[in-house]
């Protein structure tokens, strides 16, 4: 098989810890994978030996003659991880962060499904944040119009 992208929503929920400029973060990560449409099955003649697998692609093994995975195990699923992360305050508006999330969890029901979680959806990814708060006035309270 043979796939050129992967998209999913996540919604972070973490705890935050702030020293000063410096604040670490951990918790849990909710992710919702959507399914693979634009996967290519490719027919080869099994050799008994599985081919390393590069980044989108999903290596075919065999299970009693039949393929262990079929184009329906790439569907959407529902996923739960954690997060850990650093993040520095370059600025009262500012924020640079770098953060470590994995799926530890998810909704895959076949062999297959869950043998593509393991190999695409479950594994660790670093992500780099910058944001940028609109209004640094965070303590003065609004005022009425």
């Amino acid at each position: 098989f043979n796939y050129t992208t992967v998209s999913s929503i996540e919604l972070p929920i973490a705890i935050k810890y702030s020293l000063k400029r410096l604040n670490l973060f951990g918790g849990g990560n909710l992710v919702y994978n959507f399914g693979v449409s634009n996967v290519t099955e490719y027919s080869y003649k099994y050799t008994g030996q599985e081919a390393p697998a590069a980044f989108g692609t999903v290596t075919y093994t065999m299970e009693n003659g039949a393929p262990k995975i079929t184009i329906n195990d790439f569907k959407s699923r529902f996923s739960v991880g954690y997060l850990i992360g650093a993040g520095y305050q370059l600025s009262p508006a500012m924020q640079l962060d770098i953060r470590l999330t994995q799926n530890v969890w998810d909704n895959a029901k076949t062999t297959g499904a869950k043998l593509i979680s393991k190999d695409i959806y479950k594994v660790p990814s670093i992500q780099i944040n910058m944001s940028y708060r609109f209004s640094s006035n965070k303590n003065r309270p609004m005022k009425a119009r």
